[in-house]
């Protein structure tokens, strides 16, 4: 009896602590798009990009600061969008662009205008598993939507691992994150003894 109450104390410490980390690490991948759609500077750029006012280096200025934003925060891919999910620019431009998640989510985003976590969704029958935030851009004086910004996350780089290290030694023990969908539970991360379990 003692050896299972301690063994429900150890766990709920440690349920405790992976799920503050998780609400941390979602708070600041928020926080990173609020960067952008609070930033008048960011807004003129695009809009002088989505009117085919470019010239004199604004191009290439605003794939320097998505690229900054890529690179600075850790994100797989970052892609601007049109008010109706359609890629006007795409860093890396050779990454897998998630084309029917834009679509269904910018017009929400925009229409809400607060940033959206997209939740954990396998690209394709086969594809690769992956997050984003999805950051709205209203244009200031007309108060129209302007564009959406895409953070694309590869949860393999930090999520998943964060979610398979076990504090304290154990030949079994492991955390997962379920969803409920119908009558049913659907893993969000890697079975310990079932990769490539995921979403599927």
């Amino acid at each position: 009896s003692r050896f299972r109450e301690e063994a429900a104390r150890q766990l709920a410490g440690i349920a405790r602590l992976k799920t503050d980390e998780l609400v941390r690490w979602r708070a600041e991948r928020i926080a990173d798009g609020r960067v952008l759609q609070d930033n008048a500077a960011f807004h003129a750029i695009v809009r002088s990009r989505l009117d085919g006012n470019a010239d004199g280096g604004r191009g290439a200025e605003l794939e320097e600061w998505l690229e900054g934003v890529r690179r600075g925060y850790g994100y797989e891919q970052v892609v601007l969008a049109a008010p109706d999910g359609s890629p006007r620019v795409a860093l890396p431009p050779v990454a897998q662009t998630p084309l029917a998640r834009l679509r269904r989510a910018c017009p929400e985003v925009l229409r809400t205008r607060e940033t959206a976590f997209l939740d954990l969704e396998r690209e394709g029958p086969s594809g690769p598993v992956r997050a984003g935030v999805l950051v709205p851009l209203v244009d200031r004086v007309s108060g129209k939507p302007l564009a959406a910004v895409y953070l694309g996350i590869d949860p393999s780089e930090f999520l998943f691992p964060f979610i398979s290290r076990w504090p304290v030694p154990s030949h079994t023990a492991e955390t997962l994150l379920v969803r409920r969908e119908g009558d049913a539970a659907l893993f969000l991360n890697d079975l310990r003894f079932a990769p490539g379990s995921a979403l599927s």
